[in-house]
């Protein structure tokens, strides 16, 4: 597979981006704004890494066109040997989302914060 899976937020007045990545191997790195650069801060367990990789490929995150940027904004990015695709939404258009993409943003956002616990 060779999976990447990138997903964050950003933007509002200072512009800061909160970035994480997934790898295929069930490593999680952290690129907080300040420091720009990404650090280890956990490894997924096989299975649950596995559902979640499962969840890309279900949803065709390599097809899915949306880039609706707003001020505050959140992100989806899949990188592998298809290429590179990259899914962004605000508040507003989260709604137009194909179904599944919020859920699986959720997903990470919940194992991001258990890392950072």
């Amino acid at each position: 597979m060779g999976y990447e899976l990138y997903f964050g937020s950003g933007g509002g007045a200072t512009g800061e981006i909160n970035a994480y990545c997934l790898l295929d191997n069930g490593r999680l790195y952290h690129r907080p704004t300040k420091t720009g650069e990404f650090f280890l801060v956990d490894r997924i367990p096989k299975r649950r890494r596995n559902d979640l990789f499962w969840q890309v490929d279900n949803l065709d995150l390599f097809g899915v066109q949306f880039l609706e940027h707003e001020n505050r904004f959140r992100f989806l990015q899949i990188k592998g040997q298809e290429g590179v695709n990259r899914v962004m939404w605000g508040d507003r258009t989260a709604s137009q989302l194909p179904d599944g993409i919020t859920d699986l943003y959720k997903e990470l956002q919940v194992i991001a914060a258990e890392s950072r616990d």
